[in-house]
């Protein structure tokens, strides 16, 4: 019996030993897959986290082409109003300018036809011609006298 006690001693041996190494096979499996598990979760907040920060940064990118492509543009408005109100106020002032020479030309036919009253006084004979050839002496008379007021009118005699 003695045989037999030590056969089954060393068989227990085996048996424990047996399931001692499949217990650290099997929580070292355990320790592996969670370690796995740890990494694999630290690498997917990590992606998260850089996926997040590009994101952000696409939004900050796009946030900023936006914010330039409106101040382009506001400064676009403003300009065109700014030429449009320079394009006014030219026609306003090419108005006012024509209306202004309008005026003076005006005055000035004025003030020419009151010199020429002035500068022009018909002989008495020529207020009813009683013929053709005092006619013909006073058209002459008064395109002589024409001609000799524009000349000094030309040259500013009567201003």
């Amino acid at each position: 019996m003695d045989g037999q006690r030590g056969e089954w001693y060393l068989a227990k041996q085996i048996a424990v030993g047996i399931l001692i190494a499949a217990a650290v096979i099997f929580i070292g499996f355990h320790l592996y897959a969670a370690l796995v598990v740890q990494a694999v979760s630290t690498a997917a907040n990590e992606a998260t986290k850089e996926f997040q920060a590009q994101m952000q940064q696409s939004q900050t990118e796009m946030r900023a082409r936006t914010d330039a492509q409106r101040a382009r543009t506001e400064a676009q408005r403003r300009q065109a109003e700014q030429d449009a109100l320079q394009r006014r106020q030219q026609v306003a002032r090419q108005v006012q300018a024509a209306a202004d020479q309008a005026k003076a030309d005006a005055a000035s036919a004025v003030e020419r036809e009151r010199a020429w009253q002035r500068f022009y006084k018909p002989s008495k004979k020529c207020d009813a011609p009683p013929d053709w050839d005092t006619q013909v002496e006073c058209g002459n008379a008064y395109v002589r006298a024409k001609r000799e007021f524009e000349g000094q009118w030309a040259r500013g005699e009567f201003r």
